[in-house]
């Protein structure tokens, strides 16, 4: 018996070892054989920072000359759009002085396209972060509000652009961006044909174009597919969709990944990365790799993502909150001061900035952030319940953190955590005998939600009964 079995034992080694050599080898050809995407090729040569030093000495006719530059050659053929985009998200800067510059550049040179679309990309992305990250039924009517007035300012930019140059796929990428909102969604498609008249090659409408289909945006897999052949066969073989014929697999991993099952998903950004280098395919693949704890792993997907478009605020917070997770915490605090040198009021990056300040212990920081990123958060729920938190925890500022929690209810009702906590801000601890009616109110109504949502945590339900039912008779008397 002993002599089969260890056969056995041998085979199934075997079967292993060529398991893992086979999986080495895809994993190779995902991460290190894939082939650079031409229309990144000159991302390197745009300088961010120096771009923003320009607007700030009122080098207008320079900011112009080189911007021009990039979609010059764009219409000669010699180069890509998606070049000319990305030196204009140089300007996508929260910086007031930023915003108040672009103003003056506007004024001073009306002829300039370069300067309307610099102005249109600000306001564009002032109305996302207003918007916030919350799916549309959770999010404030304000909010709402807040992005259509910002959009509308940026339509009539972009709209303006295009009068000064008819040619600008950039501007017509913009308003397919703003679109997919679902305000106007309809209109993305209207907006698609007019920029293929005017620039049939453009490889950065047709990524725009894309992101209007996925799913969570009222498309589908059906419309991404078909788009992709439609595409395929109208772009010049020279050209090609490249890495965006994967974008099928992305967005599949993208559905995974928003239904929390980030390691599945990782499967699926492998397939779509065999197409090419997309940034958006290793950020997604990091993000997927960290929330799956394999952050070791998710680290070569940004620091690759920053390689091809450096000075990218979103992919910099993005990587110095998976260093972070590693420990490498220099490095991290390094990556948000350059992301929030680039982008200093991104409620995202000042939020995750803040929550790692909090894990460091530093908790006045935290607030200090927390209290920046109420300018374009103020609406933001997550905010002023992290806030609530450490005040209530840390601080031991109770007044504060009741006014935290009570904010972070009025904005996210459904959200039955912050009821809880604003309870224990009223619970105070060293007259327990005696608990106001305020708090044990608090205490019912936390227990009250929990008795239909099953999002409750069991021991905060615990908490909130054992403090009712021990205290009955004083609640008889509220």
């Amino acid at each position: 018996m002993l002599q089969p079995l260890t056969l056995r034992r041998l085979g199934l080694l075997l079967v292993s070892i060529l398991l893992a050599a086979l999986t080495s080898a895809c994993l190779s050809k995902t991460e290190s054989d894939t082939v650079e995407w031409a229309a990144y090729a000159r991302h390197k040569e745009i300088d961010k920072l120096e771009l923003l030093e320009l607007l700030r000495e009122r080098q207008f006719a320079e900011l112009d000359t080189r911007l021009e530059g990039y979609q010059n050659e764009f219409e000669t053929g010699n180069g890509q759009d998606v070049l000319v985009r990305y030196a204009l998200s140089t300007f996508k800067s929260t910086d007031p002085q930023v915003g108040a510059l672009l103003d003056e550049w506007v004024d001073s040179v009306p002829s300039s396209y370069v300067a309307a679309l610099a102005r249109t990309v600000r306001y564009m992305n002032l109305g996302w972060l207003s918007r916030g990250q919350e799916f549309v039924r959770l999010t404030p009517d304000q909010s709402l509000r807040d992005m259509e007035r910002y959009f509308a300012l940026a339509e009539t930019e972009a709209d303006r652009a295009l009068e000064l140059n008819s040619k600008l796929s950039v501007a017509y990428g913009l308003l397919i961006e703003m679109a997919k909102s679902g305000r106007t969604r309809f209109r993305a498609r209207h907006y698609l044909r007019q920029a293929l008249q005017a620039a049939p090659n453009s490889i950065q409408v047709r990524i725009e174009y894309l992101f209007s289909l996925v799913p969570w945006w009222g498309g589908s897999l059906e419309e991404i597919r078909a788009f992709i052949e439609e595409s395929k066969a109208d772009l010049p073989p020279e050209i090609g969709l490249g890495p965006l014929e994967g974008f099928e697999f992305y967005v599949q991993g993208q559905i995974l990944a928003r239904e929390g099952r980030p390691r599945e998903a990782i499967r699926y950004y492998d397939r779509a990365l065999e197409y090419g280098e997309f940034v958006g395919f290793l950020t997604a693949r990091g993000n997927a790799r960290k929330r799956g704890q394999l952050a070791d792993r998710a680290l070569p997907d940004f620091d690759r993502a920053l390689e091809i478009i450096p000075n990218w605020p979103g992919g910099l917070s993005a990587r110095a909150g998976v260093l972070s997770s590693m420990g490498e915490h220099d490095r991290a605090e390094a990556d948000w001061t350059l992301a929030l040198k680039l982008d200093p009021l991104n409620t995202k990056i000042l939020h995750a900035r803040a929550l790692w300040l909090k894990r460091q212990r530093r908790y006045v920081e935290a607030l200090a952030v927390l209290r920046q990123a109420e300018v374009y958060g103020a609406l933001n729920f997550r905010i002023h319940f992290d806030r609530g938190y450490i005040n209530l925890y840390f601080i031991r500022d109770t007044k504060a953190a009741r006014e935290d929690f009570l904010k972070a209810i009025e904005l996210a009702p459904h959200v039955p955590d912050a009821r809880f906590y604003y309870a224990e801000a009223l619970f105070d601890r060293q007259i327990w005998l005696h608990p106001s009616c305020d708090a044990l109110k608090a205490y019912e109504t936390y227990w009250t939600v929990c008795q239909r949502n099953e999002k409750c945590s069991e021991r905060y339900v615990h908490i909130a009964k054992y403090l009712m039912d021990e205290h009955r008779g004083t609640m008889a008397q509220c």
